[in-house]
């Protein structure tokens, strides 16, 4: 019987849903993305450098959050699951302190740090790192609020937020293109003022003051914390392919890798946002039931889906692959196959973030079993594939990820079933509620 994936999401609402929603929030990211591609043509090299010097200090902000929000995204759900409304009430009222409390924290520092530049630069610098205050600010309330509407399963409001910002964020593109470096500042405060309004405005739970009480923020951030460490984990892992080419050739070589692990954000667009959505929605059905089996069934639909979503994607830059490069970049015509091998690469990768489920349940040990062999992977495959394989490097060690990818991929699906079906994760909400 053929399959047809109209009626299957018809039939399907939870799909469906996440599917509207995966679109525009795919579409969201991609005109960021486009914008980030237009300014390099309309900014000079030194007022784009001037960007990025005062830009960097945004990379350090989220360390401030010490995973506090991230602890409250995975709780969240779960309490909402079993109608403990009070519970979710009291976190969310945490987790808004918290996020008030980092903004006075980066505001100090924001004018601090804009009257040394002042002093030192001028005023250029100085609009810059007030520009940045502004934005890291801006972050810290989405990373709370974003966890409300995913808990609240309000994705229909969300879905209208991103159809109001979308023409807000393309129109405004015009200041960069006729004000330059001040055009870029203007655009970054607007949107991001505009992105946190529109999500204050539709705020599920809106009715909550903000509280700050050490234990429970202590509890959601030892959680945030132990995630904290996996996503550092699985980003190390994603350097050591780089170390690899360095350490055996030279920085042209590992230049030449760049365009190979670019596309990633592009082919796993979609699968990102479906993640988004899903998550919460299995951390409620195990909140409701109190037993991990009955997510199985959907995490088992996903690990089908999300290769299929990234499929058509990956399958077009395959076959553009050639051309993209010839024309625009010819500079990297080395890097063909590389590219080649990791559109197939990431069809597997597209599925690895459902191994998150595991936080849901606090089942970290499984976490950290299959962080650590994807880290490790990540060197050994590689390295393994430059001794055995007579090819280039970039595509020898392109193999050794795509072999990493496909077998985590399986593993992956191995531990979930297992672990899922464990018996003190399968248990009454009694028990749950007992041993909270």
């Amino acid at each position: 019987m053929k399959f047809n994936v109209i009626k299957y999401f018809e039939s399907h609402p939870m799909f469906k849903t996440g599917a509207n929603y995966s679109l525009w929030g795919s579409l969201s990211t991609a005109c960021t993305t486009l914008v980030g591609l237009v300014v390099m043509r309309w900014l000079t090299p030194d007022e784009l450098g001037t960007w990025n010097t005062v830009s960097i200090f945004l990379a350090y902000a989220p360390f401030f959050q010490l995973g506090i929000q991230s602890g409250l995204n995975t709780e969240l759900p779960v309490l909402l699951g079993r109608n403990n409304e009070d519970g979710a009430k009291e976190r969310i009222a945490n987790g808004y302190g918290y996020a008030i409390l980092v903004s006075c924290v980066l505001f100090v520092l924001g004018i601090v740090l804009s009257i040394s530049l002042y002093l030192k630069t001028g005023i250029t610098e100085a609009l810059g790192a007030i520009t940045i205050t502004i934005v890291a600010i801006c972050s810290s309330f989405t990373l709370h609020f974003i966890a409300r509407y995913r808990s609240a399963k309000a994705f229909d409001r969300l879905v209208t937020i991103y159809k109001i910002e979308i023409p807000i964020v393309l129109l405004s593109v015009y200041i960069i293109y006729r004000y330059h470096y001040w055009g870029i500042l203007c655009y970054n405060v607007l949107t991001h003022l505009v992105h946190v309004f529109l999500m204050y405005r539709s705020l599920p739970f809106k009715e909550v003051k903000p509280r700050i009480q050490k234990p429970v923020l202590f509890s959601m951030g030892k959680m945030g914390v132990a995630m904290m460490v996996l996503v550092q984990l699985k980003a190390a892992g994603q350097t050591l392919p780089r170390w690899i080419i360095l350490t055996k050739t030279n920085r042209e070589k590992l230049g030449l890798f760049t365009p190979a692990t670019a596309i990633n954000s592009l082919i796993n667009l979609i699968p990102g946002q479906f993640a988004q959505f899903f998550y919460p929605q299995m951390g409620y059905i195990y909140g409701k039931t109190g037993k991990a089996k009955d997510i199985w069934p959907y995490v088992k639909k996903l690990f089908f889906l999300l290769p299929v979503a990234v499929l058509p994607v990956s399958a077009i830059i395959y076959i553009l692959v050639p051309w993209i490069l010839e024309t625009f970049f010819p500079n990297f015509l080395a890097s063909l196959w590389a590219m080649r091998i990791m559109c197939f690469t990431f069809l597997f990768t597209s599925a690895s973030g459902l191994s998150w489920v595991l936080n849901t349940l606090k089942a970290f040990k499984y976490s950290y079993f299959l962080a650590l062999s994807d880290f490790i992977g990540c060197f050994i495959f590689p390295y393994i594939s430059t001794i055995v394989l007579p090819y280039d490097i970039l595509t020898t060690v392109t193999i050794g990820l795509a072999i990493n990818a496909v077998i985590n991929y399986f593993l992956t699906i191995i531990i979930l079933r297992h672990v899922l079906f464990k018996e003190q994760y399968n248990t009454t909400i009694d028990t749950i509620s007992k041993e909270q």
